[in-house]
């Protein structure tokens, strides 16, 4: 949320810096309150179900933000974006970062800056060798190197991750290796009615 809110900033001439920084422990605190419902899934294992729900959240009920004033913030709606390198490729182009999750394996951790991760095999998971708990990423561009398709991320270990002089947080991973529909936050409310009309007639 906060990233395509400093990217809607951007597009309408705005300063970054007055976009808020959202209380994580809030929107934990309501998850947990609100796995009781049919709609919300009951283990965090940062799958499809867990980013859905959140995003089910942040639509429903809304996070607060660690301003002062603790103000409430709502998207309009949510749609999944075909997991295609098309697909996700032309909506980075449009200025909307993209939340889904990858398998972290051991190297992930230890990615340097510009290299490009490579994800464990599925199978691998089946056999114990890496966890089951997918780990939220952000997509906000992509690229191509040799025959190796792939897209930049936003990670959010701060300097904890892929640190080059003052710049952090930045990764990058092959595009096969994402596997979960990316989620794209509506931010406009004629893009919910564009994409409403585009699911009554699909």
């Amino acid at each position: 949320m906060e990233i395509t809110l400093n990217v809607r900033n951007i597009l309408a001439g705005e300063e970054v810096e007055g976009a808020p920084m959202l209380d994580m422990k809030d929107l934990h605190m309501v998850y947990e309150k609100s796995r009781f419902l049919p709609s919300i899934h009951k283990e965090c294992k940062w799958d499809r179900d867990t980013i859905f729900a959140l995003a089910l959240i942040a639509k429903v009920f809304g996070v607060k933000d660690q301003g002062q004033d603790s103000k409430l913030h709502k998207i309009p709606d949510f749609v999944e974006v075909e997991n295609t390198f098309y697909d996700i490729v032309r909506v980075l182009a449009d200025g909307h970062p993209l939340t889904t999750a990858i398998i972290p394996g051991k190297n992930f951790e230890k990615l340097k800056p510009g290299q490009i991760y490579k994800a464990p095999h599925e199978e691998n998971l089946i056999d114990g060798q890496h966890s089951k708990t997918r780990h939220a990423i952000v997509l906000i561009g992509a690229g191509r190197r040799g025959h190796t398709n792939y897209y930049h991320f936003i990670n959010s270990w701060g300097k904890l991750f892929c640190l080059e002089e003052d710049r952090y947080g930045f990764g990058m991973i092959r595009a096969s290796d994402i596997k979960i529909e990316p989620l794209k936050f509506i931010r406009f409310k004629e893009e919910v009615c564009y994409h409403r009309s585009l699911a009554s007639t699909a």
